[in-house]
């Protein structure tokens, strides 16, 4: 039986961590446009609402113009991304300073595999378990949506007090493999967060 040397086994594996290094290279030198770019500009907070009934005080917006170019290059490649959303809850006042009550910070992630051609989002403010969908559109929706976020888990909250939420958007720190040590300055452009937007209401 013909056995392989360690350092065979070393090349082997070298050689493997090339081609996955120069894959990627190639990808980001193919989707992303030369020169500085702002990931997302015009990225903003939309749609922003609140729906009451009985037992539930519910929260929705969503997040435009949140993936360009780069950043759908990213995640096809293979890069996992997440998107923060920090919700600060004020209780208000006409001639005091507002009072900060709480802050919750949702995030988004989502990891593309090549191999099953599928998208991974997990949603922790809404489902512990990831949804898997076939379309990069699909993905970056439930990416980009916080639909149905329950407030009246918030501890502090008073029936008849006026209150004010303020959200925004901003994507995490890119979690760099190994074999992207080289290419680092491609991720110095993916970057995204949003101005503050805010709503007032009664609960």
């Amino acid at each position: 039986m013909h056995m392989r040397s360690p350092s065979t086994h070393l090349n082997a594996t070298r050689k493997l961590s090339a081609i996955a290094c120069a894959a990627v290279i190639f990808v980001l030198a193919v989707f992303l446009p030369s020169g500085k770019a702002h990931a997302a500009p015009g990225a903003r907070i939309t749609n922003m609402t609140l729906n009451s009934t009985r037992d539930s005080l519910l929260l929705y917006f969503d997040v435009d113009n949140a993936f360009n170019e780069n950043l759908t290059a990213a995640v096809n490649s293979g890069l996992s991304i997440s998107f923060s959303f920090p919700v600060t809850i004020y209780q208000s006042r006409s001639l005091w300073r507002d009072i900060p009550i709480t802050q919750l910070d949702l995030t988004n992630t989502i990891k593309y595999d090549p191999l099953k051609k599928e998208y991974t989002v997990t949603r922790s403010w809404k489902n512990p378990e990831p949804v898997k969908v076939a379309s990069f559109d699909e993905a970056a929706a439930l990416m980009t949506r916080i639909d149905g976020l329950n407030l009246t888990q918030v501890k502090g909250l008073v029936r008849g007090g006026k209150y004010k939420i303020r959200v925004k958007a901003r994507m995490n720190e890119v979690s760099r493999p190994k074999y992207l040590k080289y290419v680092l300055f491609f991720l110095n452009s993916w970057k995204l967060e949003t101005r503050w937007n805010a709503v007032t209401f009664i609960y």
